[in-house]
This record gives C-alpha cells, sequence and structure tokens, in this order.
C-alpha cells in the first residue's frame, strides 16, 4: 500500500520528509496523464504550464493566441519567432548586468489586455517563467509558457523573422 502510494505522489512533485507528505520544489515535473510540462515556482507557489514550440504555433494559427517575447530588445531584434511583440522583462543595467524591468507590466498593458490569450516565450525558459509570474500576480489569466523558447522554437523549424 505505501509503495503503491509514493508511486501515486512522486510523478506529482509531492515528496516525504519522513513521516509527512509535501510539496517538493521540482525544477520540472511531467504527469504521466499530459503531454505538458509544469514548472513550479518557489517565489510565488504557482505552477506555469509549457506548451510545445509547434503546439504554440497551432494556437497562433488556430486560437487568436497572441505570442509575447520577453528577450531583451537586442535578442529579439537577431531574431524572432513570427509575429511575436517583444517586452523585456529584464534589461541591461549598470555594468551590462540584466536586471528587472520596472516598466514591464506597464509596457505589457499598453500590447495586450488581461482577459487575451498570451504565449510567453525567452531564449530558454526562465525569464519567461519569471513573466508569466509577474502577468498572472497582475490579474492575466490566460499565459502559456513556450517550452524551450526561441531556441527550441528554431529548432522546430518555426517560422522566424528579423
Amino acid at each position: 500500500m505505501f509503495i503503491n502510494l509514493i508511486n501515486f505522489l512522486a510523478p506529482l512533485g509531492l515528496k516525504s520528509n519522513g513521516n509527512t507528505w509535501h510539496r517538493g520544489v521540482s525544477r520540472c515535473m511531467k504527469p504521466v496523464f499530459s503531454q505538458r510540462y509544469f514548472r513550479a515556482s518557489p517565489a510565488f507557489n504557482c505552477s506555469v504550464e509549457s506548451i510545445h514550440p509547434s503546439e504554440a504555433h497551432q494556437k497562433k494559427l488556430r486560437d487568436s493566441w497572441k505570442h509575447l517575447d520577453v528577450r531583451t530588445e537586442e535578442e529579439y531584434s537577431a531574431g524572432h519567432a513570427k509575429d511575436s511583440i517583444c517586452v523585456p522583462v529584464m534589461i541591461k543595467g549598470k555594468e551590462g548586468k540584466l536586471e528587472e524591468n520596472p516598466l514591464f507590466l506597464k509596457d505589457v498593458c499598453k500590447v495586450f489586455k488581461k482577459d487575451d490569450k498570451i504565449l510567453v516565450s525567452c531564449l530558454k525558459g526562465p525569464r519567461a517563467i519569471k513573466a508569466i509570474e509577474k502577468l498572472r500576480q497582475a490579474g492575466f489569466s490566460q499565459v502559456l509558457n513556450v517550452e524551450g523558447g526561441f531556441e527550441k522554437w528554431k529548432e522546430s523549424a518555426l517560422p522566424v523573422e528579423k
């Protein structure tokens, strides 16, 4: 019975510290019943749903999802997913180091409505997760992460423009 409980709870990201079960902070959880990935966020204690770039592309074509690229403007201008909009979540600060963009939410609200369906990507994924957490806190509810970011988008041979 106990082994069956472990086999059931482990894929859900639950871990044991002896006698009690708690939600562990895992880098990536993949439920066996879904093709989608969920990343646990220790800062905001929420999961971010991720979809493969090819599925994201289909959502853009069929279901009118909009694409938000949160990389820096320099990265975006070097190449980006077709019809994506750039609003950097991080900007270059003093000494060229990346720091949070204090105008991120304000700039996003100029382009997107809170009820828009938004696909979010960055170069590989971490900045998109950060952006999604900020968007959710601000009341955006239909937000998905493009798994693997722009790198995986290119690898999947999906439309790119400069």
